[in-house]
């Protein structure tokens, strides 16, 4: 762990330029890792994009995953100390107005699920949402190593004064729930690997998205709310997009609307991928059809997470 003091002192310009070469070797020393984010690539742009095209966007996709861990270790200590606050208005301060209008949503609608995806600096997402008090409960995948997770990314416990909590990803419906209820939001990746699926296709692309984030709003009577944190300005500032909230129609059959909820979600996705391309970590295999299995009833994997 003795990078972590580096790479704190470091700016964020730099770290990328660091990224972007242990990226390269990532994309041209890991064959299946590279073919696997060409397929999805090609998959996702078809003919709008020629095969030198893919091939780039593929190749900084790979810089843009070392990059979320090397933003994670940067700002995490500071985002977690309000006080250290004013050491990053450069870095993040165009993004206030656009945090204010999430707290806005936030603040009107009771709690909100908060969905992005893993593209550009979605790990910093949570600190930044603490900035303006939004408080997160956000599922995550724990880590083997119980010290790493302790010292990181603790479970169950109050990270910051304004008190963002992570809950492991499995068996996580009742705890996300339980915080819409109480009047927190919830922030999900969209595109993790679900335990189950709605699958549909979407200009002849066969697509899985998780359905819980439907499930959540239409349970909780909440907004749903897609939004994306890109890089900027060299690598060194930040910008936050925020799609307009997508209600449940609670009038509608629980299935078809956790449906209608989960195509319109994913179309909000699919805007914020297009806009920046090169920072969306396309090796997950989320486009691949023979990866598919088949999508259960919400109503089934509602019990199987709670």
């Amino acid at each position: 762990m003795a990078i972590v003091p580096v790479v704190r002192q470091v700016k964020p310009g730099r770290l990328f330029t660091l990224a972007s070469m242990l990226g390269r070797l990532i994309y041209f020393l890991a064959p299946d890792r590279r073919e696997g984010t060409l397929e999805n690539l090609r998959r996702f742009f078809r003919d709008e994009k020629s095969e030198r095209e893919i091939k780039t966007i593929a190749r900084h996709s790979s810089a843009s995953l070392l990059m979320g861990v090397f933003e994670n270790l940067h700002f995490r200590h500071a985002l977690e100390e309000p006080r250290r606050m004013s050491s990053l208005d450069a870095t993040f301060g165009e993004i206030q107005f656009c945090m204010k209008e999430a707290k806005a949503i936030h603040d009107r609608s009771g709690g909100c699920v908060f969905v992005t995806a893993h593209i550009g600096g979605y790990t910093i997402l949570p600190y930044i949402f603490s900035l303006v008090k939004i408080p997160l409960t956000i599922p995550i995948n724990p880590t083997r190593d119980e010290s790493l997770q302790r010292r990181f990314c603790p479970l169950n416990v109050e990270r910051s004064l304004q008190g963002e909590i992570f809950v492991a990803k499995k068996n996580s419906l009742e705890p996300l729930l339980s915080a819409l209820q109480q009047g927190r939001s919830v922030g999900i990746l969209a595109d993790q690997r679900p335990t189950g699926g709605v699958t549909f296709d979407s200009q002849h692309m066969s697509v899985l998205t998780s359905p819980i984030p439907a499930l959540l709003a239409l349970r909780c009577k909440r907004p749903i709310v897609v939004g994306a944190c890109y890089r900027r300005h060299g690598r060194d500032s930040y910008e936050v997009k925020l799609c307009e909230p997508i209600w449940p129609d609670l009038s509608a059959d629980e299935t078809t609307e956790i449906r209608r909820l989960t195509v319109d979600l994913d179309a909000a996705l699919t805007v914020l991928v297009r806009a920046q391309p090169e920072q969306y970590l396309w090796m997950h295999d989320r486009w691949k059809p023979h990866r598919l299995r088949k999508a259960r009833s919400v109503t089934q994997m509602s019990t199987d997470n709670s």
